[in-house]
């Protein structure tokens, strides 16, 4: 790990027509998908796309100013002057306005946001990583810094913004095939590094949209993701954090379960969505794509639960993975009261179905119902009692079933976190 924190950073690549070419023909054959090719020849797919939307400006088939053309204003060769569309070589704020006003563009905001970004474009951290990491994790640490606010929803793990190193490693080590040791470990520093987004001095505002299976997904163990459940309560109490747990009984949802991430630019114009996948992230930027994902989010928003609600559930699992009663936590109130884990009995927690503790026959503790009988044949007295269903308003640790009285204490502790 120390020998890869001083390897030297790969420079900026600049690339001939002849290969962009051959990149933009690969993407018309159609045998496969753009963000493949841009994985295959460590590219971002926003460049790709870029190249085959000029192809298309350069041989007619749409309209826009051709590569020669802008070359020509700016005195430079055709090569550089893609480079620079492509983001892979810098430019100068008098160029920026010399090619705005020979495109037409009229909007004074969105030409000062653009000046505003290429002048703040200093040597960013996440630069240190450069040919260590893929071209993709650099783009989305780069999004997430110019970004004005952000919005993500995960249905399968936590936010990365909002991990911790163990949590993260873990997802990292379960991707296939596997990853160097090395490799792990690089990524996790990367991620952790990201997130000096929300603590530093002007922290950008962050909405997490997180599903409720997320929460019960156990990457690590048991203790790992109890830490991370608790230090996603503690996140989520920050000014700038929001975070909102869609719970199971909401039913389906928009989108394939991928995680998405939507950035705001400062204007319009500049709005990114980030969409992981498995073969790395994917960035798109069409209005018709902003649109369907400003929706998604919109959809998200009124379908989770409160900032309040959503914390009361992730402690209450928190809760479940130490083995002992979930305690809701109210404002000024003690968790004295175990009570249900589900979303719902969290909304509306009404007090006569407040489940209450009493010690089963052989000393364990249970919880049932205060109006459950206990049962009445004679062929039970003597037996260790089981708990009514669930269905009754029934309180039973995770990890522990009717009839399996061991798992729980086998479970505790088990696979801690690294």
């Amino acid at each position: 790990m120390e020998s890869m924190g001083k390897k030297k950073p790969r420079p900026r690549r600049s690339f001939t027509l002849e290969f962009k070419a051959e990149i933009v023909e690969l993407c018309r054959r159609g045998d496969r998908s753009v963000g493949q090719i841009a994985k295959d020849f460590d590219l971002t797919e926003t460049a790709v796309r870029l190249w085959g939307s000029q192809a298309e400006v350069d041989a007619g088939e749409r309209d826009g100013l051709t590569t020669e053309y802008a070359a020509g204003l700016l005195g430079l060769d055709r090569t550089k002057v893609s480079n620079m569309e492509s983001g892979v070589r810098a430019t100068s704020l008098e160029r920026i306005r010399i090619l705005a006003s020979n495109y037409d563009c009229a909007d004074e905001a969105y030409v000062n946001a653009l000046v505003a970004l290429t002048d703040s474009r200093s040597r960013g951290w996440w630069e240190r990583f450069r040919g260590a990491l893929p071209q993709g994790l650099l783009d989305v640490a780069e999004l997430e810094w110019f970004a004005t606010r952000l919005r993500s929803y995960q249905t399968v793990h936590i936010p990365g913004l909002l991990q911790l190193g163990g949590y993260a490693r873990a997802v990292f080590d379960s991707a296939l095939p596997p990853l160097p040791k090395p490799q792990v470990e690089l990524r996790v520093v990367q991620r952790l590094q990201r997130q000096q987004v929300l603590d530093r001095d002007n922290p950008v505002d962050y909405i997490a949209y997180v599903h409720e299976w997320a929460l019960r997904m156990q990457f690590g163990g048991r203790r790992s993701t109890r830490e991370q459940l608790t230090h996603l309560c503690e996140a989520s109490e920050r000014k700038h954090v929001d975070v909102r747990v869609l719970p199971v009984e909401a039913g389906a949802f928009p989108g394939a379960g991928h995680a998405v991430l939507y950035a705001d630019g400062a204007v319009p114009q500049l709005d990114t969505v980030q969409l992981d996948s498995a073969h790395g992230g994917e960035f798109t930027h069409a209005e018709s794509q902003l649109a369907k994902y400003r929706a998604h989010m919109d959809w998200w928003h009124t379908h989770t639960l409160s900032p309040q609600d959503s914390r009361d559930l992730i402690h209450a699992i928190a809760q479940q993975l130490r083995g002992e009663p979930s305690c809701l936590r109210s404002p000024g109130k003690s968790p004295s009261v175990p009570k249900e884990t589900t979303a719902s009995a969290i909304r509306h927690r009404p007090p006569q179905q407040r489940l209450h503790r009493h010690r089963r026959p052989g000393g364990h503790l249970s919880h049932r119902h205060p109006r459950s009988p206990p049962h009445p044949h004679p062929r039970h007295q003597g037996r260790q009692s089981r708990p009514p269903p669930v269905a009754q308003g029934n309180w039973w640790p995770v990890g522990r079933r009717r009839g399996d009285n061991d798992l729980l204490r086998e479970t505790v502790g088990a696979s801690p976190a690294a």
